[in-house]
Parts: C-alpha cells; structure tokens; sequence
C-alpha cells in the first residue's frame, strides 16, 4: 500500500467527512476503524504506513470528521459499517 495514496482533505461540511471516510476504508480496507491511532497502521514488513505529516492531517482529518457527523446527529461507526461494503465491490 502506497502511503501517497492520501488526498489531503479539509473537512467542514458532512459531505466532506463523508468522503474522506470513505477514503480512508479504500485505502485501508477492513482493517481501517476510526478510533485506532493512524501512526500504528503498518505494512506487511511492519513499516509505518503514512509518514508523520500524513498521520498529523489524517488524525486532524478524522477529529473533524468526528466534530461533522456529531453536529449533523450522525454516527460516524454507523456511516463506517454501512459503507463497507461499497468500498469493495
């Protein structure tokens, strides 16, 4: 998996947490849940996969996404279970 592989988001509106929700389950498959702390995903050899700076705007990313869906009273594990599958197929 290539870690350049994450668009830079700023997250504002629900649509915008959406997406980058979404993105984040194409990048990160199954694997991808949104409490876990971006710094521990690693590859198969155990290298981090994003960088420090990915990591920092990737969990600013989340926080906000977490802010976004709260403020719209939506469940952002909900949207995660929901949308899983799409990812995929």
């Amino acid at each position: 998996m290539e870690s350049n592989q994450v668009i830079l988001y700023n997250v504002q509106t629900i649509e915008n947490a959406k997406n980058f929700i979404l993105h984040m389950l194409k990048i990160l498959g199954g694997g991808f849940h949104p409490d876990d702390s971006i710094s521990d995903y690693t590859d198969r050899d155990g290298n981090q996969i994003f960088n420090d700076d990915q990591c920092t705007t990737i969990e600013y990313n989340l926080a906000k996404s977490f802010e976004v869906f709260e403020s719209n009273d939506l469940d952002i594990y909900e949207f995660c279970c929901d949308n899983f599958h799409e990812v995929f197929e």
